[in-house]
């Protein structure tokens, strides 16, 4: 994750859940869902990429 953090990248959206979020430095900071789909979309926060 730290070329992502590098470039300036501050969210990540994922289509499933990421088991392993907190090990890449990811916080999840939100589930969105609608009528109209089946997928869910998973939003993660990158937090302390560069320390």
């Amino acid at each position: 994750m730290e070329p992502f953090g590098e470039m300036g990248g501050s969210y990540l959206f994922s289509a499933v859940p990421i088991t392993n979020a907190a090990d890449n430095h990811l916080q999840l900071d939100g589930v969105f869902t609608a009528k109209e789909t089946v997928w869910k979309i998973y939003l993660y926060r990158a937090v302390d990429l560069l320390q």
